[in-house]
């Protein structure tokens, strides 16, 4: 084993036991006089996460937080194995930094024991969150983090990424909150800076934690805006608002004097989520270009649709690489049908949602029944009893799983005699009864993208769905890039929709278009 391979497995062990002799350690990791001396320098010099004792025993001296992964899991592999490449690497990244309000005088209130357990799971809290939407703990600063989403793991959205993640943060330490004030009589706050800019990645090490170098203000200015945020905000730089304006509801403070920086900061303040909406919606909303090529794939969707219509439940796979065009393809088909009595229902799978059971089914259901971001428990309760009324009075009975589904107060007490499994097949079949419900009073589009990036049990009950739709008005709509594998690819009422890069006669008309040129020759 490396040196840096027996220091990790050592921390392990020693985190986990809390003392261990020297003699052990020699015996169990086949270690000398001197490999001890190097981890002596290591762990309790350099790192000061353990002490000596009489020269005999090392003893663990860290707060549980002090190895916390710096992280995701699933990303550690990939990311050891590419770091010679990345090191060096200019990338844009979105920066968070975020720490407690007046830690200090929240240490006033608990003894020190109740403190050091208080932080180590904020600082958990605050990690899983930046975990979740793929970004990297750089590091933990005793009462908070700084987090870089975009490096080392290169990010398109990573501004989107950021600002979810600050969202979540907020929202969990709120709710952390809460249970402090029951248990301790305390309340946790957290303020909460992002700025988007340039870094140069440096070493990356075995923990993956990363050296880098900021180019202009990318890091400092992240970092004062955290420190002029008031408690339980988030304030970002104009840099960062200009990626995310649309998927998120701010208010603008206006230009700011920030120490040390030449010229005032437009600052603002992030307030909540605006309600979900795809980068082509958004673009569509300050003008598409006119559509290239695609006639055939079409001209396909719209024959599927009319098998669908006629009762004959149809499900259809447009498969492309990333920025080929799939969305777009969608986006002309639903504006191809203009008025048509049918019902187009959307879910979107994301990269950042894929542990999320039924990610792409609860925006479908937040659709079909009206559900807005922000609405309460009992709101939600409510619009769902009334949109099933609505639908066919004998369908109430399908309340309590929508309720579960939805995770509502008091929602698993008339499902828990079921077992999971059977919980879990009730569910899917009561999702089945209501889409056929649906579609017998009008026909439905069921639009499910980037199956790429589905969860587990979404995937599971699409399946069950798709194996029982052939005499119903249902049109199932899905995208996905090449990698994925389609567990209906045998069923004789699929069919794939394969798109390739635009013809050169293609390429040149879409590039005439942008140009608002008749020619690309020269005279």
């Amino acid at each position: 084993m490396t040196f840096d391979e027996v220091l990790a497995r050592v921390l392990e062990l020693l985190q986990k036991e809390k003392r261990v002799s020297y003699r052990a350690l020699k015996r169990r990791f086949e270690l000398d006089d001197e490999d001890i001396e190097d981890l002596k320098a290591e762990i309790i010099d350099a790192k000061q996460l353990a002490t000596d004792e009489n020269q005999k025993v090392i003893v663990w001296a860290a707060p549980d937080h002090a190895l916390l992964p710096y992280t995701p899991h699933h990303l550690t592999e990939q990311l050891l194995t590419t770091r010679s490449a990345l090191e060096g690497e200019r990338k844009q990244v979105t920066v968070l930094f975020c720490d407690l309000a007046d830690s200090s005088g929240l240490a006033q209130q608990v003894d020190l024991e109740a403190m050091h357990q208080v932080m180590d799971h904020v600082l958990r809290l605050l990690a899983a969150a930046v975990h979740r939407y793929e970004g990297t703990v750089n590091q933990y600063l005793g009462d908070g983090l700084m987090a870089l989403f975009g490096a080392p793991a290169a990010l398109e959205d990573h501004a989107f990424r950021a600002v979810q993640a600050a969202l979540a943060i907020q929202e969990t330490i709120s709710g952390y909150s809460s249970q402090l004030q029951r248990d301790y009589g305390m309340t946790v706050r957290l303020r909460v800076g992002l700025n988007t800019g340039m870094v140069v990645v440096g070493r990356i090490g075995d923990n993956l934690r990363m050296d880098y170098t900021a180019i202009g203000n990318t890091t400092n200015l992240a970092a004062r805006l955290e420190a002029m945020a008031e408690p339980g905000t988030i304030l970002i730089s104009r840099t960062t608002y200009r990626l995310i304006e649309a998927y998120v509801h701010t208010e603008a403070l206006g230009p700011v004097e920030i120490k040390g920086q030449r010229q005032p900061i437009f600052v603002y303040q992030v307030t909540g989520r605006q309600r979900w909406r795809s980068r082509l919606e958004i673009n569509a909303e300050r003008g598409l270009t006119t559509l290239v090529g695609r006639q055939r794939e079409l001209a396909q969707l719209h024959q599927c649709m009319a098998r669908g219509q006629a009762g004959c439940g149809q499900v259809v796979g447009i498969v492309g690489e990333a920025g080929i065009g799939k969305a777009r393809l969608l986006y002309e088909f639903r504006r191809s049908l203009g008025d048509a009595p049918i019902t187009w229902l959307a879910g979107h799978c994301t990269a950042h949602s894929q542990a999320t059971p039924y990610g792409p089914i609860l925006h479908i259901l937040s659709e079909t029944f009206d559900i807005e971001e922000g609405d309460n428990p009992l709101q939600i309760q409510e619009k769902l009893r009334q949109g099933l009324h609505r639908l066919d009075p004998h369908l109430e009975r399908l309340h309590p799983y929508l309720n579960a589904l939805f995770a509502l107060p008091g929602a698993d007490d008339g499902l828990k005699h079921l077992e999971p499994k059977d919980k879990r097949q009730q569910i899917f079949d009561a999702l089945f009864t209501l889409a056929t419900a649906a579609s017998q009073q009008q026909p439905q589009v069921l639009v499910h993208e980037n199956l790429h990036w589905i969860d587990q049990t979404s995937e599971d009950c699409l399946v069950r769905l798709i194996e029982r739709l052939e005499d119903f008005p249902i049109l199932v709509l899905t995208t996905y890039r090449p990698e994925y594998q389609v567990p209906w690819s045998d069923k004789a009422n699929y069919t794939e929709i394969v798109l390739d890069d635009l013809t050169e006669a293609e390429a040149e008309a879409m590039v005439r278009t942008l140009l608002g040129s008749p020619s690309l020759r020269e005279p």
